[in-house]
């Protein structure tokens, strides 16, 4: 049984870098999400028309595949090279880990990737209590 070969993130960097045109990025987020933020030369596409369409299983050039966390795109890899020649690759760790390895700055706006929500404290800390304050003095720029 043929499985699709995993590429680290920084593999996957390495390639956009040294060997650009050499392989294709499909994303397989839903478009929101791809429109969020991507890697640069991919191209977001549905999960069934990757698998039904057979364009993308006739290519000369390797054929990366990309998710949130890299577990559809390994799926979806695997069902792509039984039916294909053609190097299938998906992204271990997905998007989550190219974006965490690769040092790679998120695009200005964009949400941070995390594996989990970010844990807020229980209860709140105490607070020191405030002195009074005395009255603040403008500076002579006022």
């Amino acid at each position: 049984m043929r499985l699709p070969d995993r590429i680290a993130a920084a593999d996957l960097k390495r390639m956009l870098m040294d060997l650009p045109g050499t392989f294709e990025i499909v994303d397989v987020r839903p478009p929101a999400h791809f429109a969020d933020f991507n890697i640069p030369g991919s191209m977001n596409a549905d999960i069934a028309d990757v698998i039904a369409n057979p364009a993308y299983l006739n290519g000369a050039v390797p054929l990366v595949i990309v998710d949130r966390d890299g577990s559809l795109a390994m799926a979806v890899g695997g069902i792509l090279a039984q039916k294909t020649a053609r190097p299938i690759k998906a992204l271990f760790g997905g998007l989550e880990a190219y974006w965490n390895e690769s040092a790679m700055p998120l695009p200005s706006g964009s949400p941070v990737p995390t594996a989990a929500p970010a844990v807020k404290p229980a209860t709140p800390a105490p607070t020191p209590a405030a002195a009074p304050e005395s009255p603040k003095k403008k500076s002579a720029g006022c």
